[in-house]
């Protein structure tokens, strides 16, 4: 079971992070991904997947939607998806840090979409 702090509450349903995470990595240009809440003007929060690209990888914020939208329900499906250089790592550097997210970003942001 996943910690509260790794729930995403969108569209009144219950989204767990690390349930869209496992669907981002097997994509073949990403190296590390984590599914993160971002506020909504209505008070739930939307998915925001931040991926980590392979060096020399060149994909589009919406094909990595598109690859998530087949396995996943719509409500699953990151509303939006952040390239960047770097993602905050756990104490032993062996995932990502969802929960640190808000306090130390994602290191240089590409795109957003």
């Amino acid at each position: 079971m996943a910690r509260r702090k790794d729930i995403i509450r969108v569209r009144s349903e219950n989204v767990c992070g690390a349930e869209v995470d496992r669907v981002l990595l097997p994509h073949p240009d990403v190296e590390l991904a984590a599914a993160v809440g971002v506020p909504e003007e209505m008070g739930d929060e939307d998915i925001l997947g931040a991926v980590k690209l392979r060096g020399g990888a060149n994909v589009l914020p919406e094909q990595l939607k598109a690859w998530c939208a087949e396995p996943l329900a719509v409500v699953k499906v990151p509303g939006y998806v952040l390239l960047t250089d770097q993602l905050p790592l756990t104490y032993t550097h062996s995932r990502p840090c969802n929960h640190a997210w808000g306090e130390n970003g994602a290191g240089s942001r590409k795109r957003l979409s």
